[in-house]
């Protein structure tokens, strides 16, 4: 026998409606949600900033050399970054626009010199600040104008006044070499350390009278050269970058900091390496496109080092008293002029590389910024429109929640849930 109420035991039971939002609330979600996508995109899409525009950075050394270094933006393609004329200019701090100097000859960006280029001024005296600005003077590769020039400041370290040693960094290509020149301008001696690389390869008595060091710099290598003074660096450069390899080369850099010398060695076509020391070969290698390094630990007494390229002589003469006025062995052979010996000198035991002082560097822009977005515009932009995006999506998911009906699971279990009284 059916029992009665079977039926509206069945029966749905009424359910609390629930709260909707009011129509302000729901164009507000949308609204955050469209400018989130708008904002996203516009970073997204945006022309990149810095393309067509060039910076200029600079330091001073205690030598009081000004060393500057011209630029392209690093955003854009190759056709933005290119311009084929760039004007570097300085000028004392605080002085009027009619006292802009030219900082060197005009430069260029291009793909070959990694768009950008580099120079060096000597301050005058009386001068310890200077301004630098860099001038394109020619349109962009992309057809762009040549835009603002850009602007940084340099300064003698203060710390300079307590060393009053002159230095002078000179690199010739021709040769392989770059010469140090060194020279007290008081009557004190002054201990100053050479380091190569970060690595010392002599260290020096140096008077009024004047010290002189050749380094071997190979042709095409980048080779960092860096005087100190105890804690304070008084002149760095970096040079042998710029120089064009001519044929088959080696250098030998004799390092007196650790008691060893480098060969570094490169062709312009494959080629076999040997090195020998006191006849017996200690190092072979086969060069090819990138230069080829290789160390030799020295013994404390003079050790007769040949270093031959395809059976040529490329650099040969005795290394390891480190008490000459060249730092290891010049390229010879070919055109270059024959093998350099190691000369008279003293050196003295040298400590660990001192570390950097701090040096002066203010970016200047008197202009106003560009009108395209940078990186740090798109990363505001980016950041402000996903925020709006997550606020969007999680008021429209919500809404959607409180209005829809049960789920698939709930419909299936409620039936049973009543039989138990739930």
């Amino acid at each position: 026998m059916r029992r009665r109420g079977r039926t509206e035991a069945y029966g749905t039971v009424p359910r609390r409606a629930p709260a909707t939002p009011g129509p302000v609330r729901r164009w507000a979600a949308r609204a955050a949600v469209l400018a989130g996508l708008a904002l996203v995109g516009a970073a997204v899409f945006a022309s990149p900033a810095g393309a067509n525009y060039a910076r200029i950075d600079a330091s001073v050394g205690c030598d009081r050399t000004v060393d500057w270094s011209a630029s392209a933006s690093t955003e854009g393609d190759a056709e933005e970054r290119t311009n084929p004329r760039v004007l570097v200019d300085w000028r004392p701090v605080d002085a009027g626009d009619d006292a802009w100097e030219s900082a060197g000859p005009p430069g260029r960006f291009d793909v070959e010199n990694d768009f950008s280029f580099t120079g060096r001024i000597e301050l005058p005296d009386g001068v310890d600040e200077v301004d630098l600005r860099v001038r394109p003077d020619a349109p962009w590769g992309d057809g762009a104008d040549a835009g603002a020039p850009r602007f940084s400041r340099a300064a003698v370290p203060e710390v300079c006044d307590d060393v009053a040693v002159a230095v002078r960094i000179d690199a010739d290509c021709g040769s392989g070499t770059a010469t140090v020149d060194l020279r007290a301008v008081d009557d004190d001696t002054w201990e100053v350390e050479v380091a190569v690389d970060r690595v010392v390869v002599r260290e020096l008595a140096v008077d009024s009278a004047g010290v002189d060091l050749v380094v071997p710099v190979l042709s095409g290598r980048s080779t960092a050269i860096r005087v100190a003074a105890d804690d304070l660096v008084l002149a760095e450069r970096t040079v042998g970058a710029d120089c064009d390899p001519d044929g088959a080369m080696a250098v030998v850099l004799e390092r007196c900091g650790p008691g060893d010398a480098v060969v570094y060695a490169s062709a312009p076509t494959p080629a076999e390496l040997r090195v020998r020391a006191m006849g017996r070969i200690v190092s072979t290698a086969t060069l090819g496109s990138a230069p080829v390094q290789r160390t030799l630990d020295l013994p404390p007494i003079e050790v007769d080092i040949e270093v031959d390229i395809d059976g040529e002589t490329a650099a040969a003469g005795p290394v390891g008293t480190c008490d000459g006025p060249i730092a290891g062995l010049t390229a010879c052979g070919g055109d270059r002029a024959p093998c350099s010996e190691l000369g008279d000198g003293a050196v003295v035991d040298p400590g660990p590389p001192p570390p950097p002082p701090p040096t002066q560097q203010i970016e200047l822009d008197p202009d106003e910024g560009l009108a395209r977005t940078g990186p740090w515009e798109r990363a505001v932009a980016l950041a402000l429109g996903g925020l709006l995006l997550a606020g969007g999506g999680l008021a429209t998911t919500g809404h959607h929640r409180r209005t829809s009906g049960p789920g698939v699971l709930e419909s299936v279990l409620r039936p049973y849930d009543r039989r138990r009284g739930r």
